[in-house]
């Protein structure tokens, strides 16, 4: 069910992925799912943003943030169950900001990222799409890309539908400076109804290629959080990680935190799982963000077994569902690298596994060796 949201300027929001900022500028109102207010802030960096959430008995709450004058200032208090608790704060487009929050378990979750990339974006209503697909560089039943005067170009056809189906959307995306970009997105408003609730403005924003320009990368996955880390399950549609996912949940408590993707992106040297905006099966969609314990590589198999293979297999089986634009080659090449690092600085496995209660029991036995 599309809404609008309460509190929100319906055609100028900030949309906030990992260290990324999207502010949107709309023509015509704009209609959100429930689970995307979580990406959805009122205001830019720079300005007094707030960190609004529900706390239990005795959970301490702490936000450390980095003032104009490079200091960090602490802010830690008990509060009582069920209590709003409120983080205010100043963040410059420059500085660092972590907003942490203290769990009963004793683990932390990173909530809040310094910026380091920032995209404007402008949707139009138009009756006419603007420009002509001339010298395309890559074509499927969905999409459609070429490139001029060092902007990329994107047309969007009617998904589900048959490849003739009618175009009904175009992007333009150029970069401004190393920190940010601009992208127009023109749509026909007799096609493109934002109340739709499978009509999304995540489809147009070119994520996968901004979160390159931060070294992000997005990983096809089912995105567990088990005491306080990040355990991915990433493998081909129907191969049963949101299964692995559901298991994990069933036998150790863990949570799954979106059961489809995940943004990955180093943070201090350490790798991170964030939240983001597209769920599979599972439904769970939360803007979570926490270091990577380990990273399963899953294949079905009438027995159990979970193996270490070679780097080279390894940095093959991400590459496979990292989302990649495979007609640029600087991403291809940027997102191998993405792939090398995380093979050499994670416990990334093979898993041959069941769907039944062995599975995730042979994997959490394995973990216990890293």
């Amino acid at each position: 069910m599309k809404k609008l949201l309460d509190g929100f300027d319906p055609r100028h929001v900030f949309l906030w992925l990992a260290s990324v900022e999207y502010e949107l500028h709309s023509d015509l109102d704009l209609y959100w799912r429930e689970e995307d207010v979580q990406f959805l802030r009122k205001t830019p960096a720079g300005e007094d943003t707030q960190c609004l959430r529900k706390v239990s008995a005795g959970d301490g709450v702490q936000c450390l943030q980095k003032d104009s004058a490079g200091e960090d200032a602490q802010c830690l208090r008990k509060v009582s169950a069920g209590e709003d608790a409120q983080c205010l704060r100043k963040v410059s487009a420059r500085e660092d900001a972590q907003c942490l929050q203290k769990v009963s378990a004793g683990e932390s979750a990173l909530q809040f990222s310094g910026l380091a990339y920032r995209v404007r974006v402008f949707l139009h209503a138009v009756e006419a799409l603007p420009f002509a697909e001339e010298n395309v560089i890559y074509r499927n039943e969905k999409l459609t890309v070429w490139k001029a005067g060092g902007k990329e170009y994107r047309g969007f056809y009617a998904q589900f539908l048959k490849p003739d189906s009618p175009l009904y959307a175009q992007t333009c995306f150029s970069k401004v400076s190393p920190e940010e970009a601009r992208l127009d997105i023109y749509y026909l408003p007799e096609r493109v109804h934002w109340e739709n609730p499978n009509v999304n403005v995540w489809n147009f924003l070119h994520i996968e290629q901004v979160l390159l320009e931060v070294g992000a990368v997005v990983l096809h996955c089912c995105y567990t959080k088990y005491q306080g880390q990040a355990i991915l399950f990433s493998a081909p549609s129907g191969t049963g990680k949101t299964t692995q996912g559901m298991l994990w949940k069933k036998y150790f408590g863990s949570d799954i935190i979106n059961g489809d993707k995940a943004i990955l992106m180093p943070v201090d040297g350490r790798w991170y799982a964030f939240g983001h905006p597209y769920h599979g099966s599972a439904r769970e969609c939360l803007n979570e963000a926490y270091p990577v314990k380990c990273i399963s590589v899953v294949r079905q198999s009438p027995r159990d077994q979970v193996i270490k293979e070679s780097p080279m297999r390894i940095v093959k089986d991400l590459y496979s569902e990292m989302t990649v634009n495979h007609w640029d080659a600087e991403a291809v090449n940027a997102a191998l690298a993405l792939a090398m690092d995380l093979a050499a600085k994670l416990p990334v496995v093979k898993q041959f596994c069941t769907m039944k209660e062995d599975a995730p029991k042979t994997l959490h036995k394995y973990m216990e060796f890293f």
